[in-house]
């Protein structure tokens, strides 16, 4: 089997486990700094924020860095050791900045069409930024799927406008950005061939990453929702039997036993 060069994982129920008194487990951090020194690249690949991601990174990851963040789904941050920062990484940053900016500027109108609705018939927050919707809070679950059924009947008239989920939260975006193609951006840079990449994540804002194509090697921990675990199955890849980082040791224990076997015993 194809070794790996470059690992994505999703942070939150993925790496994390918030409902565990050990939400990270010492001995996936000692697989992936095994793996980064050996050559390989990890990139925590997420919905929060940059500043968001390295306070949970700073929190939950003890000595554990990833080389990479991206972060909102799409934007790509490096970090650089020498100056213990983030870097944008160009320019492609640039180019998403300016994509979602016009994106919210030409679709303005609709957005607020969008807002209404919810208002009218939702007890959703709406998420607003410089006084466009960019973002939704649902009340529960259930009222998230049925905006997201209101969303697919009217997003067909804005060919650009696409959104990321995320449990009760929604943010969005331009249908060009996703985890998924921020990911094979950065495989790209990276000269780094789907065979040789390896993506893990739980939630809705993951199945871009987790269908086969910008990884070949995909899984999920037990506690994915259905829908993850439906795709991860339908792409040959392993649904683990561990929940959350323990998960994702578990199938990287699978394709690269040499660097987990030992910390398994």
């Amino acid at each position: 089997m194809a070794r790996l060069d470059l690992i994505s994982t999703d942070f939150d129920g993925t790496l994390v486990d918030h409902e565990s008194a050990n939400p990270f487990p010492p001995q996936l951090g000692e697989a992936l700094h095994r793996f980064q020194k050996a050559g390989g690249r990890w990139v925590i690949n997420t919905g929060r924020s940059l500043w968001h991601a390295v306070e949970g990174i700073e929190i939950f990851l003890g000595h554990a860095t990833p080389d990479y963040v991206i972060a909102n789904e799409r934007e790509i941050y490096r970090w650089e050791p020498s100056s213990e920062s983030w870097l944008d990484v160009l320019p492609w940053n640039e180019v998403c900045a300016r994509d979602h900016q016009r994106l919210f500027t030409d679709f303005k109108a609709h957005m607020e069409k969008i807002a209404q609705w919810l208002q009218q018939n939702t007890e959703a927050q709406a998420i607003r930024e410089a006084g466009v919707l960019h973002g939704i809070i649902a009340d529960n679950e259930p009222e998230m799927d049925g905006i997201v059924a209101y969303l697919a009947s009217v997003e067909s008239h804005c060919p650009d406008l696409s959104h990321q989920r995320n449990m009760v939260y929604l943010r969005f975006c331009h249908r060009r950005y996703s985890k998924g193609t921020a990911l094979t951006h950065l495989a790209e840079l990276l000269r780094v061939d789907a065979a040789h990449i390896m993506a893990a994540g739980d939630h809705q804002n993951d199945l871009s990453m987790l269908n086969g194509q910008p990884a070949r090697r995909v899984a999920c921990p037990s506690n994915a929702i259905p829908e993850v675990k439906a795709l991860v199955k339908q792409a040959d890849g392993i649904v683990a039997r561990a929940r959350c980082g323990s998960g994702v040791l578990e199938a990287l224990g699978q394709w690269q036993p040499e660097l987990v076997n030992d910390l398994l015993a």
